[in-house]
Formats: structure tokens, sequence, C-alpha cells
């Protein structure tokens, strides 16, 4: 059922306003992959909120399709050149969007709503949620327990306050892997970054999932938070990950003008 509410006051303010249109489509592609939920908000007479879902979007055809209003009667609501406020997560980040609607669409797998390419676009960056993919050459680490077993890791992706890690999902005697739960405090060798070292640390498992296959093998994706880091290097991980996001988006930039 469709809710009361009222659009989040951090994106109120101008200083989360992003202002480029490449930004706004990365976000949104990003969201069809992750096929994250999405939250829209009439900006009418109507306070009721639905969810959805962003299915695609084209910034050059001008276009934003999005999964029918759940429940359906939400459709009813759609009045061409209206405008409609989007908040759902991108990497984990709050992401906000307005868009003028265009109506109803039929697409192959049945309807959808046809929006404009949105024309506002807030992203708070909050620092603890950012997080940047590592580079798939680095070294794996081996990773241990408080019961003393190791297990080799690949490293996926780097935030200020914690990191992903993927592990196999079976063990060395082809079982389902039991060594990792949520909750569990695991053991991080020192890694080194190239322009960033970090020390030897204690985290925590907070996210536990099956993340697909690697040379076609089942694995695991370990999501950790760090429970022991000093300020100096608290410090220079958030400002780590905050170069590399900007390095990501100035290189999706390029791509695009070349």
């Amino acid at each position: 059922m469709p809710k009361q509410g009222s659009i989040p006051s951090f994106f109120l303010s101008g200083r989360h306003r992003q202002h480029s249109l490449i930004f706004t489509e990365r976000l949104l592609q990003s969201m069809v992959r992750e096929k994250s939920p999405l939250l829209v908000f009439f900006e009418t007479h109507i306070h009721l909120v639905y969810s959805s879902m962003v299915l695609g979007a084209d910034r050059n055809d001008n276009s934003l399709l999005l999964d029918p209003l759940n429940p359906e009667e939400g459709n009813a609501h759609l009045v061409p050149g209206h405008s409609l406020f989007l908040h759902g997560r991108s990497s984990g980040i709050e992401t906000g969007f307005r868009a003028r609607i265009r109506g109803i669409s039929e697409i192959s797998s049945g309807r959808a709503i046809l929006l404009e390419f949105p024309y506002e676009t807030y992203h708070c960056q909050r620092r603890e949620t950012l997080r940047v993919p590592l580079p798939i050459d680095l070294p794996p680490i081996r990773i241990s327990t408080r019961s003393g077993h190791q297990e080799l890791a690949r490293l996926a992706d780097l935030g200020a306050m914690g990191m992903r890690l993927l592990v196999g999902a079976r063990d060395e005697n082809g079982l389902p892997q039991r060594a990792f739960r949520e909750d569990q405090i695991v053991l991080l060798p020192g890694i080194d970054l190239g322009t960033l070292s970090l020390p030897a640390m204690t985290a925590k498992v907070v996210h536990l999932e099956q993340a697909g296959f690697e040379s076609g093998l089942p694995v695991l994706s370990l999501g950790l938070r760090f429970l022991d880091l000093s300020e100096e290097i608290s410090e220079s991980l958030a400002t780590y990950v905050m170069k590399k996001d900007v390095e990501r988006l100035l290189m999706a930039r390029d791509e695009h003008l070349a």
C-alpha cells in the first residue's frame, strides 16, 4: 500500500545538487544494474509515496523508464507534464531525481512509466557509504578468523568505513563455505594499495551473500566494517576513496567525449 511521506530534507539543500548529465546517467544505470528499490513522490496535491524501480535511462533520448507504480492505482495519478521526485540509492549512496512525466509506455516486458530525463539530481555522498572498486590485478590477501581458519580473499571495493572481499563459496573439500558468518570478527593483514598502505586490523562481517562465479567457481561476497582504525588512517582512507571516485567520474566523462 502507498504511504504518506515527504521528500528527505537533505535533498532540499543545494549543497547536494549535481550538474553533470553524464553523472546523472551513470547513477541511473547503476540503479538499473543493482535493481535497487525507488520511492516515488508526487509533487502535486497528492501526498502518497509509491515504490518502483528504474528500468532504463537514456539522456540522448531524453527518457527514463520506471516499473509501473505499486499498487497499480498509483498510475492513475500520472499527469503528463507534472514532476515526480525519485529517491533511491546508487552504490549505497542516497540519490534523488526530479523528472517530468511523459506517460505510460509499452515495452517488451509489459508496461512502464515513461519520464523525461531528470532535470535535477541530488547525490548525498556520505563518507561512510561511498565505495570505489579496487583494481582486479591487486594480489589477494589472506584473512583469518579468531578460531585460526585462514582463507585467500580478493579485494573487491573499498569505502572509508569498510570494504568488500570475495572468497570461495566452497572449502577445500568442495563443501559449502561455513567459516564465515554475519557479526563475525576477522583479522586483516596489511594491504598495499599503491598510494595508500593500510595496517593490519580487525573487521566485522556485516554482509554475506552469494556473488556469482569467478573462473567457473562460485564465490561469496564478504562486506566488512573496520573496527580499529586510527584517526590518521581514517582520514587518509576517506581522502583516498573520494579521490578515486572523482577519477572514475572523470574517466567516464572522457570515455563519453572520445
